[in-house]
């Protein structure tokens, strides 16, 4: 008697990595286009803004707890929408939404500060963008599965929880993992480039 296979929680991984690439390309689009719109208007003044507003001194302890609440509760709700037919959309406008910030962030820095303005953006995403992306790209892909499953049978999956446990909390380990990262971090790579760089006087 032939085993059944048992079913690969990121079976669509590699859809909703294609899915982040067609978001990041759409945040490049879009920043050349608004600055091409925008003309002379805008200079390097809102990322290095920007840059002395993250070189402020935040308590850290304040920062990572503020940055647990707004990176995590939308997270979590997300996950939530997993039991209803939103879930599908939900995952698929994540994935699109966080490539399209990377896209959109690079290339502002890239268009406002030339090379120095890339790099800066970049202290911006990393190291903690590579774990926000591994762990949204994979929970989307669980989340679609769920709320696809709860769509097509019209019940509410609950119980496909129970089969994607292992896999959720180490994805939201991950998660965790890099809001630790961007609290304590972030901000020393930030200012590190920063002073390095020469973007604020």
């Amino acid at each position: 008697m032939r085993k059944a296979k048992m079913k690969n929680p990121f079976g669509e991984a590699s859809l909703f990595l294609a899915l982040f690439f067609c978001g990041f390309s759409l945040g490049v689009l879009f920043l050349n286009f608004w600055w091409k719109s925008r003309g002379r208007q805008i200079e390097a003044a809102a990322i290095a803004a920007l840059a002395s507003f993250s070189a402020q001194e935040v308590p850290d302890r304040d920062f990572f707890l503020r940055l647990l609440q707004l990176r995590g509760i939308p997270l979590l709700l997300g996950l939530l929408s997993a039991v209803t037919i939103f879930g599908v959309i939900v995952s698929v406008l994540a994935v699109l939404i966080l490539g399209f910030l990377a896209g959109g962030l690079l290339t502002l820095g890239l268009l406002e500060l030339g090379i120095k303005g890339g790099v800066l953006a970049l202290g911006f995403l990393l190291p903690q963008y590579f774990f926000y992306m591994a762990a949204i790209i994979l929970l989307g892909e669980i989340v679609f599965s769920i709320s696809l499953r709860g769509w097509t049978t019209m019940k509410i999956p609950l119980g496909e929880y129970g089969r994607y446990g292992g896999p959720i909390l180490l994805l939201l380990g991950i998660y965790l993992a890099g809001i630790f990262l961007e609290a304590y971090a972030s901000p020393e790579i930030v200012d590190f480039l920063i002073s390095v760089l020469h973007i604020v006087e």
